[in-house]
């Protein structure tokens, strides 16, 4: 397998996370409410920053991966295919999480005004897919490009939500929806299914 199978996978991955990611946050910008609170903003654009910092190497490595050459490892093949299989299953994910939040989709870790507990879809076993899916495919772009500035950037990233954004997003939904939330903390994993309830 060369090098273009690789860069047209990622870019398929790429413009399809960012094109559901786009449609689907400008429909709750559109149709699902004011945000109760715009608290969070600033946090919001470093993300972006980082964001971006982590994406402009992959876009590189797309139109022209020499322009990347300092950042890349030597990823065995094997781990590479992996990332892309995962990739595209990852993608169905999205989709699937992104249908089911409908236009609860919300920039910060404020619910919308017309919010509703959704728990169906990948809510039905883990309260925060967005997150454990966004973690998989950063995962999956570290490998199938062999840039490890993706996963080197990707974890002060990933500590940041674990630490500081997911509590606070999950005390804000307790503040919205009670014991209803509540009752489903207790039979959802935060990022990956419960062996047991």
């Amino acid at each position: 397998m060369d090098e273009t199978f690789f860069r047209i996978a990622t870019a398929l991955t790429f413009v399809s996370a960012f094109g559901m990611s786009a449609y689907f946050r400008t429909r709750a910008q559109i149709k699902g409410g004011k945000l109760r609170s715009t608290a969070g903003q600033r946090p919001v654009a470093i993300l972006r920053l980082a964001g971006l910092a982590i994406l402009l190497p992959v876009i590189g490595y797309i139109v022209n991966p020499d322009w990347v050459a300092w950042a890349r490892f030597d990823a065995p093949m094997w781990s590479r295919v992996l990332a892309v299989a995962v990739g595209a299953v990852n993608t169905v994910l999205v989709f699937w999480m992104y249908r089911s939040l409908d236009t609860n989709v919300s920039p910060v870790e404020e619910a919308r005004e017309n919010a509703t507990l959704i728990t169906s879809g990948p809510y039905r076993w883990i309260r925060h897919p967005l997150y454990t899916f966004g973690m998989v495919s950063l995962v999956a772009l570290t490998f199938m490009t062999a840039l490890w500035w993706i996963g080197v950037l990707a974890l002060p990233v990933v500590v940041f939500f674990v630490m500081w954004r997911i509590p606070r997003e999950e005390a804000n939904l307790i503040e919205v929806f009670g014991d209803a939330y509540r009752d489903y903390m207790k039979h959802t994993g935060r990022f990956l299914p419960r062996i047991m309830a």
